[in-house]
């Protein structure tokens, strides 16, 4: 397996003065492997985590749409050979979904299901959420081939207001769909 550790970066980056955000004092950093069939990956909240709301578990976990409107972790997953690529959304609460695009937000549809499921776990201290782990099976086109990456966050703090992480922030606003942001590479 390789294993790979990352820090995402909240937006707006440094010396984007004209772009006015309450800032939410924490970090999120984590680690990433990849098997055969499966990325999983850890993301770690360092700082004031009780600043950051998140839906409570489901009774009954399911893939569901607009995840990122509250509290979520995502992932992108690609090759460098198309532009075909693919977006985990995970949250919290253990809600899920992956989606597939042609292109640059030219969405596919749904992906189709997967061999494997999304499993999460969802790590809390004082009911404070520090983090979340998340098997991802991977799409039949990027199995057994280089990925790249892109690794990022939603956080809704406790006023609602969204805060944005990535790797790296690559215009002026956030969009985690460009693939200037899809900047980890992994090998089988």
């Amino acid at each position: 397996m390789n294993e790979r550790g990352f820090n995402l970066l909240l937006f707006p980056p440094p010396k984007t003065p004209a772009i006015q955000q309450a800032t939410l004092d924490v970090a999120i950093y984590g680690s990433l492997t990849l098997d055969s069939q499966h990325i999983i990956i850890n993301f770690k909240l360092k700082g004031n985590n009780s600043l950051v709301k998140h839906p409570p578990i489901a009774s009954t976990p399911q893939r569901k749409d607009n995840l990122w409107q509250t509290t979520c972790f995502e992932v992108f997953t690609a090759t460098t050979a198309s532009s075909e690529y693919w977006e985990y959304n995970i949250s919290p609460c253990h809600n899920w979904n992956v989606y597939s695009f042609n292109d640059y937000r030219s969405k596919q549809a749904l992906a189709p299901p997967f061999t494997g499921m999304v499993k999460i776990k969802t790590l809390y201290s004082n009911s404070h959420l520090d983090g979340i782990t998340a098997s991802l099976p991977l799409p039949q086109p990027l199995v057994g081939r280089e990925i790249i990456l892109g690794i990022n966050s939603v956080l809704q703090d406790i006023n609602n207001n969204l805060h944005y992480y990535a790797l790296i922030h690559p215009n002026l606003k956030p969009d985690f769909h460009d693939r200037r942001g899809f900047i980890m590479c992994l090998n089988h």
